[in-house]
């Protein structure tokens, strides 16, 4: 049996909901039962309808009643979706419109730096949403730059902003898929071969989940028929799986990495000679190249189905230290939730990270996020199991005589004095 259309679904919620309404004893809005098939649709991809919209009007009747509620409006299903999908029901309320006109915000509290890359990322995301993309993803982007710039964090950032998690994604990593029978695996084996039932990697995983992210990682080891594959994809927004079903990827964002040129990127200083303006002026000449690496490397057919092609350069010293900053900031919030200890850093500290290996133009925001492990999160631990953090101590980062060091403010002293 087939699972109906969401206008054959709201008939059929419809038609339930007065049953539903003498038996909660309350009225459901029309409203609510046309945000109650969108909504399942779209955040509860793993059930089919009718089953999961009646569900949830359902039991946004049983709060309604239990709660003293005449009606049941949005809001009430707002907050059924949110609990079942595990997500913020303000998200949830928020309308397409809202979230996408403040695109670039959301996407630069998780993205440090790279504005130009948000923006053209936010327009194209914002053109489809308005309705005038064509039957294909919603937005296909090719990123390139060297490692530690970021480029898997923005595909975490796109996802959160369009499917408020960025668990809402799937992740191939194409060097495995360097062989031309590997496509087995991505799209799923033909009837009568071994693992024809698993079905495909990629195909599944959107098939039980059309709304997400597909992030494709190091695009140029991939086998050249594994990316033909791709073409009906960004193309037509489809694909056909081993068993011949056709598995629809128009409500996803399609994101591939590349590290190729990412040398052009790491030589453009030493290129730099005469009275070049210091700061960047061969910028775009830098890209350019870097493009132009990556064009010669992909087939034309697939370069030319491409949405976006992005530039990423290396992160610079206050790049890296805000996310050294945000680093420290979500340390404070684990150690405060799971300890009950507060974190405050000083400004000093910060910077002696950065002296102590946290940056290198060469890697990115990598470097950091090891050298916070080493010297900031491992004394903690060793602080907490020797019982000198407790609850409602504050521990000081600070940076004594070059060294970074850890000062326990205890309880029972902040209350003596």
């Amino acid at each position: 049996i087939e699972e109906p259309s969401r206008e054959d679904a709201y008939l059929v919620l419809e038609a339930l909901s007065e049953k539903l309404s003498v038996h909660h004893r309350v009225a459901y809005d029309d409203a609510a039962l046309a945000l109650t098939i969108g909504w399942s649709v779209r955040y509860l991809p793993g059930r089919a309808l009718p089953d999961k919209a009646v569900s949830i009007v359902d039991l946004a009747g049983a709060r309604a009643r239990r709660r003293g509620l005449e009606r049941v409006t949005p809001e009430a299903v707002a907050e059924i979706v949110a609990e079942l999908a595990d997500m913020p029901v303000e998200r949830l309320l928020e309308t397409d419109a809202d979230r996408f006109l403040r695109m670039e915000e959301i996407l630069a509290e998780r993205v440090v730096g790279h504005g130009d890359v948000i923006r053209r990322i936010a327009r194209i995301l914002r053109r489809n949403a308005a309705g005038l993309g064509s039957k294909r993803p919603i937005g296909t982007f090719l990123l390139l730059g060297p490692t530690g710039v970021g480029k898997t964090e923005t595909a975490k950032a796109v996802a959160e902003v369009l499917f408020h998690s960025d668990s809402a994604m799937t992740r191939l990593d194409l060097s495995e898929f360097s062989e031309p029978h590997s496509i087995a695996r991505l799209i799923g084996a033909p009837p009568g071969y071994v693992g024809h039932d698993a079905g495909g990697y990629l195909t599944e995983a959107v098939r039980r989940r059309p709304y997400q992210v597909v992030l494709l990682d190091e695009i140029e080891k991939a086998h050249p028929e594994v990316l033909v594959s791709f073409l009906a994809v960004f193309d037509e927004g489809r694909l056909t799986d081993g068993r011949g079903r056709t598995v629809d990827f128009t409500n996803t964002v399609i994101l591939m990495t590349s590290n190729l040129g990412a040398g052009e990127v790491g030589a453009a200083p030493k290129r730099r000679v005469g009275f070049g303006v210091e700061g960047g002026s061969d910028g775009g000449e830098v890209e350019k190249r870097v493009i132009a690496a990556a064009r010669a490397a992909l087939a034309p057919e697939l370069y030319n189905r491409i949405d976006e092609v992005l530039v990423m350069s290396p992160l610079s010293r206050s790049d890296v230290r805000e996310i050294a900053r945000r680093l420290l900031e979500g340390v404070g919030r684990m150690l405060e939730a799971q300890r009950g200890v507060r974190l405050e850093v000083e400004d000093a500290a910060i910077d002696l990270l950065l002296d102590a290996g946290g940056f290198d133009p060469t890697l990115g925001a990598r470097p950091m996020k090891r050298t916070i492990a080493r010297l900031v999160e491992a004394p903690l631990a060793e602080q907490i199991l020797k019982g000198k953090l407790s609850a409602g101590d504050v521990a000081m980062l600070t940076a004594d005589d070059a060294q970074i060091g850890i000062d326990v403010v205890s309880r029972s002293v902040s209350a003596a004095e």
